[in-house]
């Protein structure tokens, strides 16, 4: 019996939670999408609404494996009373010792470094407006020495034979980026318009600003109408940009590293059984997924 017992708590957790943070009409069934596109067969994935004040009971975080914080047509900073309540779970999910992997994108890269005392704030660089575009990410050698990386790269390998940096090329739609890293935490990619694209601390929180997830067609009709601040010249461009032909595959082939990074990075730095059909298979399975996301209004990513 006591062997038993030990068998069970060495079992690896197989809880997983979407952090939802969107409650735009377009988007509803978002959360679905990103699950299928971390989820692995056997796993347990739940869907908590930030924005209605649902969260994972504080207790109850031993029990799972990792959290997905989503982008979000609001601001950090906004003063929202959710968002403030999401931003004091993080900072207690996020204390080492609960053994919780937890993983940010977009608004959730930005509310993770506040939580954690970093900042997040109006686009640093760039011509201060709205980014909506392809972006240039500069990766660093702090970032291709984590095994989740080298992981993800075994199977989407990058065209660059330099060494020390990899350029990646994301699709990016935020107002906000952090502008400043938690005490602690590693810068792991840069760009134009972010100076901490990439980012993460110690072993359980990794965070990043771009859209691995989305595909041209979804922004360009969920998010390029309905970005205000956007002229029409402006709007014109971000189309042109995101409906260029990606006559290589770089494009693809990046966000596909970048995804298997982030499924290898939730399971502890390597997702067995991945390989560059099953992670795939996954973004087609989330791709559809958006194409039946419903309704409209709201504006662009965070």
């Amino acid at each position: 019996h006591q062997s038993v017992r030990h068998a069970r708590a060495m079992a690896p957790r197989t809880r997983f939670a979407i952090l939802d943070c969107e409650d735009a009409d377009k988007w509803d069934g978002h959360a679905i999408a990103i699950s299928r596109l971390f989820s692995r067969a056997g796993e347990r994935w739940e869907h908590f609404r930030c924005f209605s004040g649902e969260l994972p009971e504080l207790a109850s975080l031993s029990s799972y494996a990792g959290l997905v914080v989503t982008g979000s047509h609001h601001g950090v900073n906004d003063g929202r009373g959710w968002i403030d309540a999401l931003r004091s779970f993080l900072a207690e999910a996020c204390d080492p010792s609960r053994g919780v992997r937890v993983l940010g994108v977009c608004f959730g890269c930005q509310i993770l470094a506040q939580a954690l005392g970093g900042a997040a704030g109006k686009n640093p660089r760039g011509d201060g407006g709205f980014t909506l575009k392809r972006e240039r990410v500069t990766c660093h050698r702090a970032m291709l020495e984590r095994d989740d990386y080298q992981s993800a790269a075994a199977s989407f390998p990058s065209s660059s034979a330099d060494s020390d940096s990899v350029i990646m090329t994301v699709f990016e739609s935020h107002g906000d980026a952090v502008t400043s890293l938690p005490p602690s935490a590693t810068t792991l990619a840069t760009s134009a318009t972010a100076p901490h694209e990439i980012w993460s601390r110690g072993d359980n929180v990794l965070a990043w600003q771009g859209h691995p997830e989305l595909s041209a067609d979804a922004i360009v009709a969920k998010i390029v109408p309905h970005v205000s601040s956007l002229s029409e010249r402006q709007r014109d461009a971000a189309v042109e940009d995101f409906e260029t032909d990606d006559v290589d595959g770089d494009v693809a082939r990046d966000a596909m590293r970048l995804i298997a990074m982030g499924r290898a990075f939730l399971r502890g730095g390597k997702c067995e059984g991945d390989d560059a059909d099953v992670v795939a298979a996954h973004k087609y399975a989330c791709d559809e997924r958006f194409a039946r996301c419903g309704g409209g209004g709201g504006g662009g990513g965070g």
